[in-house]
């Protein structure tokens, strides 16, 4: 398990540090501000607001991914101090 989410952090990590998703992620966040802006139908507008709300908990999401990371490869450098492979996560 710990090696698991030492991965899924390392993972989480290269996503948000990769410079194609963090355009992505700004021209999706930028459209949809703009759709809810100029949208005249309530319901639209609704979700398109929703969705607004969603991007920073996407973020966020990934963030706690690192984090669990980074907590499991102390762990595990603790559990094995002689191990390198660990001590740079």
């Amino acid at each position: 398990m710990l090696e698991k989410d030492r991965h899924r952090g390392t993972l989480a990590k290269q996503i948000l540090e990769n410079d194609i998703f963090k355009e992505a992620f700004s021209e999706m966040e930028k459209a949809i501000f703009s759709e809810w802006k100029h949208s005249k139908d309530e319901d639209q507008r609704e979700a398109l607001w929703i969705m607004i709300q969603m991007m920073p908990r996407f973020e966020a999401t990934l963030t706690a991914s690192i984090n669990h990371g980074a907590v499991a490869s102390e762990k595990l450098q603790y559990l094995n101090p002689t191990n390198k492979r660990f001590a740079n996560y």
